[in-house]
């Protein structure tokens, strides 16, 4: 599976879990330690935790593990390290402070097909 069907993937799962403003952002270009993040928003702890949990199953479901989870415990700000790709899921509050699509302005916004329950 390439990084970007991986992304793909992700936002796919997290979607199906009722992410909101979910994002995909190629950062090949401007990074040199991922290609691409997945950004999505949780409600709550819980929720961060669902979502980050459906994109760790769908991954895990093509033999690969994540290198790292980060933030798991609290559910604010849950990272997921993929390696070439890493998931970040935040509360909105987190989302709105982090303003991680800010910081990595210079990347390059992909955009996603239609996914089960809409992306935004």
């Amino acid at each position: 599976m390439t990084a970007r069907e991986k992304a793909l993937l992700l936002a796919g799962a997290v979607v199906a879990k009722n992410a909101r403003e979910v994002l995909i952002l190629d950062v090949q270009e401007v990074s040199n330690f991922t290609d691409f993040f997945v950004i999505a928003g949780g409600g709550s702890s819980r929720q961060t935790r669902t979502i980050a949990d459906a994109g760790i199953e769908a991954v895990s479901k093509s033999g690969e593990k994540p290198l790292g989870i980060e933030g798991e415990s609290i559910g604010r700000w849950i990272l997921v390290d993929f390696s070439d790709v890493v998931l970040h899921v935040l509360q909105h509050e987190a989302r709105a402070y982090y303003d991680l699509e800010r910081l990595w302005n210079e990347a390059q916004a992909i955009e996603l097909p239609e996914l089960a329950g809409g992306v935004g």
